[in-house]
């Protein structure tokens, strides 16, 4: 589903990346090495994992939503060049999604009004028909 949330997988989540300029050439060469790392049972309880935590289990309660749309060609949506932007339907039920791919805070306006955020990740603010995106944030809206 494009636009829709990636889950990375595996024993890293929750885990720092390793900056690079900590890797040697060789392991630069792998860019996976900068998401390596292991979870182990003190590190739930960490107070930033906690939120990674909370914010996996939304995800992951949400997925029986997102599909209900993954046999359905997405339409694009008017943004600025740095959104993602597109919406996906399912009879008269629609899916909004809008995911800011740069580190500048982004403002889209949309036609649609009562609209519900079912997911946002990272900084969102809504009013009316104003979707703010702060960097590297996006959110899914329902119609």
């Amino acid at each position: 589903l494009p636009g829709g949330m990636m889950v990375p997988y595996g024993d890293e989540i929750a885990v720092k990346n390793i900056p690079m300029d900590r890797l040697n050439k060789a392991q630069q060469k792998d860019t996976r090495n900068i998401n390596r790392g292991t979870l182990d049972a003190k590190d739930y309880e960490l107070p930033e994992n906690v939120q990674t935590l909370e914010l996996m289990s939304k995800l992951l309660s949400q997925r029986k939503i997102f599909r209900l749309y993954l046999n359905n060609w997405p339409s694009k949506r008017k943004a600025p060049d740095e959104v993602f932007a597109a919406s996906y339907s399912n009879g008269p039920d629609q899916l909004f999604i809008y995911i800011n791919l740069s580190r500048t805070p982004m403002r889209v306006t949309f036609d649609e009004m009562e609209v519900a955020p079912i997911m946002q990740v990272n900084e969102v603010k809504v009013e009316g028909n104003i979707v703010e995106l702060g960097p590297y944030a996006g959110i899914w809206l329902k119609k």
